[in-house]
């Protein structure tokens, strides 16, 4: 009794969780487009193929535009803090989050509703390329990237209190970040 209990508060947690994603989701109807001048210019390759961008509650175009519109997010983010004049191109091939979706055994109230599961191997992975040019359109630094996180769960603690939507993917994306231009920081000092 006890553990239908505690399952049934944490699929209530899960659920109240993705209602407040799901009014984000509905809020933008569609990915906005790379400024002229902006230091990003991204491009999603078939999300629609991507591993695992699967919501809990929602459509899926709903969810998939909210995951790449909040991965636009986080490359813009970073792109604002290299030098002056270059740009980030990156193209996003794959999107694998942290966690898996799943039904839940024990039906909340008279619904089922899917919740995202959190274990060790459902760890989260990104697979893109980029290339960064300086502000006369010369190629700094190129590459193609496979970003995992094995050990997304070790991190909880810290990431834990973080209120950005997808926090394993954004600290993974952040780390990328900055140990790939880390001597373009050097530079610019």
């Amino acid at each position: 009794m006890r553990i239908q209990s505690a399952y049934k508060s944490m699929c209530l947690s899960a659920l109240t969780l993705c209602l407040g994603l799901s009014c984000y989701a509905t809020a933008s109807e569609s990915m906005p487009q790379n400024d002229a001048d902006s230091r990003l210019k991204i491009e999603f390759v078939e999300p629609k193929s991507f591993t695992d961008i699967r919501p809990s509650n929602q459509s899926r175009a709903k969810f998939r535009e909210h995951v790449l519109k909040t991965m636009q997010d986080y490359f813009d983010e970073l792109a604002q803090t290299l030098p002056e004049g270059q740009v980030l191109a990156v193209t996003v091939e794959d999107i694998d989050l942290a966690g898996d979706t799943r039904s839940p055994r024990v039906p909340i109230g008279s619904t089922m509703f899917d919740v995202r599961v959190m274990e060790d191997i459902y760890f989260p992975r990104i697979k893109f390329s980029f290339v960064l040019t300086d502000a006369n359109g010369e190629q700094l630094q190129a590459d193609q990237v496979n970003l995992k996180d094995m050990s997304y769960l070790n991190r909880a603690g810290r990431i834990r209190n973080n209120t950005d939507a997808f926090p394993y993917e954004k600290n993974m994306l952040e780390k990328w970040f900055k140990d790939t231009f880390k001597q373009s920081d050097e530079q610019a000092s």
